[in-house]
């Protein structure tokens, strides 16, 4: 048998020949759990993926719908809840989704537009162009407040929501201090990669940048080895379920299936635990069916086509960054725009579904420190987090995580992240050393909780 996911804090031990099954469910996977029998079985979804070109009628077509759907998607939740909010930078990809809510036939200004107004980051550029978008096309920014009363997570219940939702598969901390009472309903530009049709890479060049990246302290080639192999491992599995016409595509489907997926879908878990649905159109399966020019230079061909069909002053806005669009895609946007008929919303979607807003969720509150940051502290400062760190990398890394958590005022935990998550799952193969030799599984579910404790003190 093989164990697909482990994600609950109340999971049995398991042994060595069992961890050696875990793997990946690809992400056309539909698992259906029969709880009674406790069997399970795997269908696979055929999505046509980068199949249907763009300059043909079928894809017009599924644009179309595609815009249809969420602004029918839209239009249901605001008959439902004004807890609605929609992110806007000055990159690309915020900007595809603001296309789609100024087709939805809404009222923009009904619905909270957030955009980071501060110094960190790039923000204060992104915060300038999205002013600049939203004078034009007359809406405001951050223009109210959603409900935000909720129940107060413990510091050590806002530390594993983050950390079982992740495991340190994700490269930021998304701390959250509360459960809310009211659903919030988040819109956001995540994998708007996927629409770019940014250039990929040779595998090969692709494979030693990224595993470049690790080369820190004085374990630099032994990180680097370890991403290099796993890198090499990716490639290797993605090419047993799929032909790739050249290795650009290789690059490009090994960080939109992995690297994009782990970074967002992640995070649409960890938010779906404090009663946030991240909602992420970008990512829907329907638009991804359009065939991407995937090579070395760069293509904008898709979006370009969705900002000059929806919303086409959107072109004319620079991109954070110094980006540019590509010309050659605007034309070609503008060409197959002009042979078709304008587009107008279809008012026939206009159904309602359901929304829990009855999600309960039980906070325990504790005694003990309810300041995050200070609590992290005492957790990174702890004997037995700095005795396992150590021991396993060495006290350079231990100390160069530690420096930057200092230094930096944009997510100063970054790097402290992946070794909490390794440090917490040394634990759980302590616990496991323990029973599951002995097999006892009483007492290892008893001692599961307390491990936590030992962990945290």
């Amino acid at each position: 048998m093989k164990i697909f996911c482990i994600s609950s804090l109340y999971t049995y031990s398991v042994n060595e020949t069992l961890i050696k099954e875990i793997m990946q469910v690809p992400s056309n996977a539909f698992i259906a759990v029969d709880i009674s029998t406790k069997t399970f079985n795997i269908n696979y979804i055929d999505y046509n993926e980068n199949s249907i070109p763009l300059e043909s009628e079928e894809g017009f077509k599924i644009i179309d719908k595609w815009v249809d759907k969420w602004g029918y998607i839209i239009r249901s939740l605001k008959k439902q809840t004004d807890n609605i909010s929609c992110d806007l930078s000055g990159g690309l990809d915020t900007r595809t989704l603001i296309s789609i809510i100024l087709k939805s036939g809404i009222n923009i200004n009904d619905i909270l537009i957030r955009s980071a107004n501060d110094k960190k980051h790039v923000h204060e550029e992104d915060f300038k162009i999205a002013s600049n978008i939203s004078s034009n096309y007359g809406f405001k920014l951050n223009n109210f407040t959603l409900d935000n009363k909720g129940m107060k997570l413990h510091s050590k219940e806002s530390l594993l929501c983050t950390i079982y939702a992740k495991l340190g598969f994700h490269k930021e901390f998304y701390l959250k201090d509360k459960f809310f009472i009211k659903p919030k309903f988040s819109f956001s530009g995540s994998g708007g990669e996927d629409l770019r049709g940014s250039p990929g890479q040779n595998i090969k060049d692709y494979i030693e940048n990224v595993s470049s990246k690790t080369k820190i302290t004085n374990h630099e080639e032994e990180f680097y080895n370890s991403s290099k192999r796993l890198m090499e491992r990716s490639v290797a599995f993605l090419k047993k379920f799929k032909s790739y016409n050249n290795e650009y595509e290789i690059s490009y489907d090994l960080y939109s299936r992995i690297v994009g997926r782990n970074h967002f879908g992640r995070s649409a878990i960890e938010a779906f635990m404090v009663n946030i649905y991240s909602i992420q159109p970008l990512m829907d399966p329907d638009i991804k069916k359009i065939k991407y020019n995937i090579t070395g230079n760069e293509s904008h061909d898709l979006i370009s086509y969705i900002y000059i069909r929806f919303a086409p002053d959107l072109i004319n806005f620079p991109i954070e960054g110094n980006r540019k669009l590509n010309l050659e895609s605007i034309k070609k946007a503008k060409k197959i725009n002009s042979n078709l008929i304008p587009y107008k919303a279809k008012s026939n979607y206009n159904k309602n579904f359901f929304i829990d807003k009855k999600r309960f969720y039980r906070v325990n509150h504790e005694k003990g420190n309810n300041n995050i940051n200070e609590y992290l502290n005492e957790v990174f400062n702890s004997r037995e987090y700095y005795n396992i760190i150590s021991k396993l990398y060495g006290k350079n890394v231990y100390d160069w995580a530690k420096e930057y958590s200092f230094k930096s005022n944009y997510y100063p935990f970054r790097h402290q992240y992946s070794l909490l998550a390794i440090f917490i799952i040394k634990g759980y193969i302590l616990l496991n050393e323990k029973y599951t030799n002995n097999n006892e599984k009483e007492n290892y579910l008893k001692e599961e909780i307390k491990i936590i404790n030992y962990l945290f003190k």
